[in-house]
């Protein structure tokens, strides 16, 4: 999860977020994507993944799990094109 707030956060927040300051709010968004129904089988790299998309405040956020074992694999604000590809395999 540390990993993906260093990468992804400024992307969703904007600006230079602190895990200090913004870490709670971080898990608190991979706890709501665990419970989409918006699910799609994903992969990150090599590793096989459901992708759980929600949209918080009008952005989309993809946070991928590991099919096998559940735990967190990644999460980042997709951008258009990739939003777009989710829903069509979605079948939205």
């Amino acid at each position: 999860m540390d990993h993906a707030f260093g990468r992804h956060a400024q992307e969703w927040y904007g600006g230079h977020p602190k895990a200090e300051t913004h870490m709670a709010d971080w898990r608190a968004l991979m706890e709501r994507a665990a419970k989409s129904t918006k699910v799609v089988e994903w992969s990150s790299g090599n590793v096989a993944t459901y992708g759980h998309l929600i949209r918080v405040d009008g952005k989309y956020l993809f946070v991928q799990f590991e099919r096998t074992t559940g735990k967190f694999v990644t999460a980042y604000p997709p951008n258009r094109r990739k939003v777009g590809e989710i829903l069509k395999k979605m079948g939205k």
